[in-house]
């Protein structure tokens, strides 16, 4: 069983729909794990509006005390009103934000793989071993980043990364970083297409694509007869028909 937890940074306007009020999800997935030891957690962070060294270190943290039950999908944010919660800035244009999201995939990944917590070789001398804590100096386009992370990482394990893109950039998004793929589509002849596609990206960036895991994405509509539930489901997606739904999906 897992939980899964958005990061939304900015109030749902629309009085029609739910307020999106939701508690920051590092915080509410730490208190949980000690509550509930035998769930795990996902957790929604939006590459646009976060720093790596803080997720990262946030993140280590979460798997240390959750015993490794995280997958972490990372989205890039595309609300304006969160952009203005953020700074005067306005968002970035959709290339720019996915430039961004890889760097600091790249920073998050090497700050979590930078510090292994070693005994030394003569523990009467020191407490630990300093050469298993190794700076990054990662100078990019967004991020100067030096580290190494103050969250020693589990040799075992660390937490999974999630992504549930669908359209080209998000899809290669996927390839390079995912290992808990979302998938909602109406097909399961469209399903395997996103599934091939996705490995054959992954293989050209030197993957093995047995680390991916694709995972089909459900709502439940429930109603008395197909065409009760599909009213509903409209009603839900905004899209009028169902041939405004399947456009909808495709434009995913």
């Amino acid at each position: 069983m897992r939980c899964s937890f958005q990061t939304i940074r900015a109030l749902g306007a629309d009085p029609a729909q739910r307020p999106l009020h939701s508690f920051e999800p590092l915080t509410l997935s730490t208190a949980l794990a000690v509550a509930v030891p035998d769930i795990g957690f996902e957790i929604t962070v939006s590459s646009t509006c976060s720093a790596p060294y803080d997720l990262a270190r946030r993140l280590a943290t979460l798997d240390h005390i959750s015993g490794g039950r995280v997958i972490c999908n990372i989205v890039s944010s595309f609300n304006p009103a969160v952009a203005a919660n953020y700074g005067s800035a306005p968002l970035p244009p959709r290339e720019a934000r996915y430039r961004q999201a890889h760097e600091f995939m790249s920073v998050v990944g090497a700050l979590l793989d930078s510090w292994e917590l070693r005994l030394p070789a003569d523990p009467q001398a020191r407490l630990w071993d300093p050469d298993f804590a190794r700076p990054i100096g990662h100078r990019g386009e967004f991020y100067n980043v030096a580290g190494p992370l103050n969250v020693p990482r589990d040799r075992r394990r660390r937490a999974l990364i999630g992504q549930a893109g669908a359209s080209g950039p998000g899809l290669d998004f996927a390839a390079a970083y995912g290992e808990i793929i979302y998938c909602s589509l109406l097909s399961l002849s469209a399903a395997r297409a996103f599934r091939d596609e996705l490995h054959k990206l992954a293989i050209a960036k030197g993957r093995d694509v047995g680390s991916l895991s694709v995972v089909p994405g459900l709502v439940p509509i429930i109603g008395r007869n197909r065409e009760e539930a599909l009213e509903r489901h409209e009603a839900v997606s905004g899209t009028g028909s169902e041939e405004g739904l399947l456009r909808l999906r495709q434009g995913c």
